[in-house]
């Protein structure tokens, strides 16, 4: 063997254990990389699921005004009281509200009767209202700012 051949294989060991150890270097990126972004995407998926947690239980609550309102104003003969009303709002709402962080479920309902400004007709107006606590971050939220009230009103004509 001669110096050209020992020469031309320690450089091709080189070549090979460099490349090696550059992938291996690489692998560690990786994982850094993983663990400064994963924050921030969990972070968005929380804020995500709390958002829509929101947005289903303000449907709940203009679901139940509707409802309500729906029930005053049907034809009847006599007009149905309005305490009634406001606690069929409740037990509309408070079975559909969602709540895993152990918060009671305590929505308000205020039925009213009036007259119409436009056509003059009696009208009921119902609204429900509801202290959104949030599902897996309302202790946090309500840490860093007021509590937020999520409200639905319906307004109906007698027929």
């Amino acid at each position: 063997m001669g110096i050209r051949s020992l020469t031309k294989r320690l450089m091709q060991r080189g070549r090979r254990d460099g490349g090696l150890n550059q992938r291996r270097r690489c692998d560690g990126v990786a994982s850094v990389e993983l663990a400064l972004i994963l924050p921030f995407f969990l972070t968005l998926i929380f804020v995500m699921v709390e958002a829509s947690v929101a947005f289903y239980d303000k449907a709940i609550l203009t679901h139940a005004s509707r409802e309500a309102a729906r029930l005053g104003v049907l034809g009847r003969t006599t007009a149905m009281p309005l305490g009634d009303i406001e606690n069929y709002a409740i037990s509309v709402s408070q079975s559909r509200l969602l709540s895993l962080s152990g918060a009671s479920k305590n929505p308000s309902a205020l039925a009213t009767t009036g007259t119409s400004a436009i056509s003059g007709s009696p009208v009921l107006t119902v609204t429900v209202t509801y202290p959104y606590e949030g599902l897996l971050l309302g202790p946090l939220l309500s840490a860093l700012s007021r509590s937020i009230t999520l409200s639905a009103t319906t307004v109906m004509h007698y027929e």
